[in-house]
C-alpha cells in the first residue's frame, strides 16, 4: 500500500480522506495495469505467442514426465519452470475432474520438432498467469519504492508510469524469466530501502530481517535469470549504510561496524540459502550449471540487435509491438529528473542503483546479443525516478491550483506518451487467433464425420485442436501426407510453408508440384513472409497455412 506523505502525518480527518483516496488511486492504477495486460493471457491461445515462452515451458513439461526436480538445462535458471511446475501440479486434480482423464496422460510427445507444442493448453494458461501476477506485484512494488523515497503522490505516479511503460506492459503476460527476475530485482530493492532508512520503527531486530529478506530476494533474482544477481550491490551498499545502535564512548564505532557486518552476512547468507532452494543445481550439478553458462555466452557472442534502436526506435525483434519500448521524450524527461535530484536520501538509493545498473551494463555489453528484455529491471527504477523529480516539482509549487495543473500532467503523461501505441497493442492481442486454429475452425464448419483428414505434422498442430474434427483426422509427416494426397485417400489436406526434417524448408510453391490437381484450395490463413524462426522449430501464430479439399472428377 502507498504509504502516507511523511513519517509525521497526523490521523486527522483531512488526512484519513487523503489516505482513503490515495489507496483507491492506487486500486484503479492495478485496475487499468490488469486490463492492459489480461489480452495477453490469451493472445495466440492455445499455442506460443512468444518464442521464449516454449524455453521455460518445455522444462515443466520435461519435470512432469519424469517427475525429475532436476530438468538437467541450465541455459536458464530454474526457479520460473519450478513455480509453473508447482502451479500445473496444484491444478492438476481440478483438470482430472474436468476431464476425466489426468493431466500426464495429455502431455505431448517430447521433441524438439514439436517445438510449439506445449500441453494441454492449461499449462500454458497458467504460466502466463502467474506471469501476470508478478507482473502486477511489480507495479505495486515500484510505486510503493516510490512513496518511501519521496512520498505518496510520488509513489501512485510511480505506480501509473509501470502500470503503463511498454516495456513491462507488452511482457506482462507471456512466460518469460525476465519477468520473474524483475520482480525479486524491485523486491530486494525494496527491502534495502527499508534496511538503509528504516524510519521511526526502526529496531535492531527488523534491521537484521530486513537485511536477510533483501538478501533472499537477491537470491531469487539469480535463479530467475544469471545476471539480476548484480542487485546484491545495492543490497550491501545499503547494508553497510544502514543506521545501527551504537555503544557508549569508545566502543561506538565498534559496535556499529559489527552490526553492519552482521547484517551484511545475513544478506549473504539468506541469498546462498535461497538461491539453492530455488536451485539446487547451483549446489548440486555446479559444474554442469558452468559448463551451460559458458556454452549461452557464446551462443550470445554474434551480435544480434541495438538496445538503442529498441528503446528509441522499434521494440524487441521477437515482440508484436511496432512501437519504441521507452522513446526519445521518456529518457529526455529521466535524463533532466537524474540532474535534479537533490534529497540526500534519494541520492544514496540512486547511488546503489547506478551500482546495480553499470555492473549490469558491463556486464552485458560482453556479449553481442542485445535483447531489450536484458535491461527490463531497469524499467521500474525508471518509473521511480521520474516519481521523484515530481514530487520535488509539487513540494515546490505554493498555489494548489498550480499543484492541481501538476498532478493533471503527472497523470496525462504516460497516456499521452504510451496512450495510442498500447491501445494499438491491446487491440491486437484481442484480435490474434493462431491461423492453426483458424484452419481447425473452418474444418469443422465444413467438415463430415465420414470424412478422411490429412494435417502435416511439421505445422505442429496440438492434438487437442484436431481430436475433435468430423471424420478422421490423421497428423503424418510430409512424405506419409504426400503418398495419402498421391493416391487421392483423403478429401481435406493441410498443409503450408514448412520445415521438413533432414530435408529443410519446403515453401508451397515446392509441394504444389507433388500435389494432384484435383486438390483445389478452400481455404488460406496466416500472412506471407517470415514467421516464427527460420528453421520452424517456433511456428508463430501466423504462419500460412492452407486447407485443399478434392474435387469430384467431372
Amino acid at each position: 500500500m502507498i504509504v502516507p506523505e511523511a513519517p509525521g502525518s497526523t490521523s486527522s480527518r483531512g488526512e484519513s480522506a487523503r489516505r482513503r483516496a490515495a489507496a483507491w488511486a492506487f486500486v484503479a492504477i492495478l485496475v487499468v495495469a490488469a486490463a492492459v495486460r489480461l489480452p495477453g493471457l490469451t493472445a495466440g491461445y492455445p499455442y506460443l505467442e512468444y518464442v521464449d515462452e516454449g524455453h521455460v515451458l518445455h522444462r515443466v513439461l520435461d519435470e512432469l514426465r519424469t517427475g525429475d526436480w532436476d530438468p538437467g538445462f541450465y541455459l536458464y535458471p530454474s526457479l520460473p519452470a519450478y513455480a509453473i511446475f508447482g502451479a500445473v501440479r496444484l491444478y492438476a486434480p481440478v483438470y482430472e475432474l474436468v476431464h476425466g482423464r489426468p493431466l500426464l496422460a495429455d502431455l505431448p510427445v517430447d521433441s524438439i520438432y514439436h517445438y510449439d507444442r506445449i500441453g494441454p493448453p492449461e499449462v500454458l494458461l497458467l504460466a502466463r498467469a502467474l506471469s501476470l501476477l508478478l507482473s502486477l506485484a511489480t507495479v505495486a512494488l515500484t510505486g510503493w519504492l516510490a512513496a518511501r523515497l519521496a512520498g505518496r503522490a510520488a509513489g501512485l505516479l510511480a505506480a501509473w508510469l509501470a502500470a503503463l511503460l511498454p516495456p513491462l506492459v507488452i511482457r506482462g503476460a507471456i512466460v518469460d524469466i525476465d519477468v520473474y527476475a524483475t520482480f525479486f530485482v524491485i523486491a530486494a530493492l525494496c527491502f534495502a530501502e527499508r534496511l538503509r532508512d528504516p524510519g521511526a520503527g526502526g529496531t535492531p531486530r527488523r534491521g537484521r530481517r530486513d537485511a536477510a529478506l533483501a538478501g533472499a530476494m537477491a537470491g531469487l533474482a539469480l535463479v530467475s535469470k544469471y545476471p539480476q544477481v548484480l542487485v546484491a550491490l545495492p543490497v550491501a551498499m545499503a547494508a553497510m549504510s544502514s543506521p545501527s545502535p551504537s555503544g557508549d564512548g569508545g566502543t561506538a564505532g565498534r559496535v556499529e561496524t559489527v552490526e553492519k557486518l552482521r547484517r551484511l552476512g545475513l544478506a549473504a547468507g539468506a541469498a546462498v540459502l535461497a538461491a539453492a532452494m530455488g536451485m539446487p543445481a547451483l549446489v548440486l550439478r555446479t559444474g554442469r550449471v558452468i559448463a551451460a553458462l559458458r556454452y549461452q555466452a557464446s551462443l550470445y557472442a554474434a551480435p544480434v540487435g541495438s538496445y538503442w534502436d529498441q528503446a528509441v526506435r522499434r521494440a524487441e525483434w521477437d515482440l508484436r509491438f511496432d512501437h519504441p519500448e521507452l522513446g526519445w521524450p521518456l529518457l529526455a524527461l529521466a535524463a533532466v529528473s537524474l540532474a535534479a535530484i537533490l534529497d540526500r536520501r534519494q541520492a544514496r538509493a540512486l547511488l546503489g542503483w547506478g551500482a546495480y545498473g553499470a555492473a549490469l551494463g558491463l556486464l552485458l555489453s560482453r556479449f553481442g546479443f542485445h535483447a531489450f528484455r536484458n535491461l527490463l529491471s531497469l524499467v521500474p527504477l525508471l518509473a521511480v525516478l521520474l516519481a521523484c523529480s515530481y514530487q520535488r516539482l509539487r513540494q515546490g509549487a505554493v498555489r494548489p491550483a498550480a499543484r492541481r495543473m501538476l498532478d493533471a500532467a503527472a497523470v496525462a503523461l504516460p497516456l499521452l506518451l504510451f496512450g495510442a501505441p498500447l491501445t494499438s497493442h491491446v487491440r491486437q492481442q484481442l484480435a490474434l487467433v493462431d491461423s492453426r486454429r483458424q484452419a481447425v475452425r473452418w474444418l469443422a464448419a465444413h467438415g463430415e464425420p465420414g470424412d478422411e483428414i490429412v494435417v502435416a505434422e511439421e505445422l505442429a498442430f496440438l492434438p487437442s485442436e484436431i481430436r475433435g474434427l468430423p471424420g478422421n483426422v490423421r497428423e503424418l509427416t510430409w512424405p506419409q501426407a504426400r503418398r495419402e494426397i498421391r493416391l487421392r485417400r483423403c478429401r481435406f489436406a493441410v498443409l503450408g510453408e514448412m520445415f521438413v526434417h533432414e530435408k529443410g524448408p519446403l515453401p508451397s510453391a515446392a509441394w504444389r508440384r507433388e500435389v494432384p490437381a484435383e486438390y483445389v484450395e478452400r481455404a488460406v490463413f496466416g500472412e506471407e513472409g517470415p514467421n516464427g524462426d527460420p528453421d520452424f522449430v517456433f511456428h508463430g501464430n501466423r504462419q500460412r497455412l492452407y486447407v485443399l479439399e478434392i474435387q469430384p472428377v467431372p
